[in-house]
């Protein structure tokens, strides 16, 4: 197994005069096949980007090879985990699953839709959370505007 952290160039939404600058979002992306050794890898490095992404992680598993069944649970109990310290932070959790392997793996009931942010693609998850973003970022415009006399 490998795992690529990676912060993405492009701000999901343009700061704005006087402000720092924002970072793109994290991308955790994993590949290959995985132990139980290498589930417990990617538990701390899971934790380690949580800490280390400015407003949104992507975590990127369409390449993930064959899951050891004693992995399977760790890797839900390491993403469960994740979801509450990405919550606890402030950071949007957002995976990026691939189905076939994820559902036998993970053994969810209900799939990682219903536990998860889930999007088909990176690029799909990145689009839909500076969508978010930007619809709060005119709502913070709107509502921090005194209006005029």
């Amino acid at each position: 197994m490998r795992i690529h952290s990676h912060c993405l160039d492009r701000p999901l939404v343009e700061s704005t005069g006087g402000h720092l600058p924002r970072h793109g979002p994290t991308v955790l992306a994993v590949t290959g096949d995985i132990d139980r050794l290498d589930a417990a890898d990617f538990a701390t490095d899971l934790a380690l980007a949580i800490t280390d992404a400015v407003r949104t992680l992507v975590v990127d598993l369409t390449h993930m090879g064959s899951v050891e069944s004693a992995a399977g649970q760790t890797l839900v109990d390491a993403l469960l985990d994740a979801q509450g310290r990405a919550d606890r932070s402030g950071v949007a959790l957002l995976l990026v699953p691939d189905e076939a392997t994820w559902r036998h793996a993970m053994n969810l009931p209900g799939g990682p839709t219903s536990h998860f942010r889930c999007h088909a693609t990176v690029r799909e998850a990145v689009e839909a959370r500076a969508a978010e973003l930007s619809a709060h970022a005119d709502l913070d415009y709107g509502v921090g505007r005194r209006p005029r006399d």
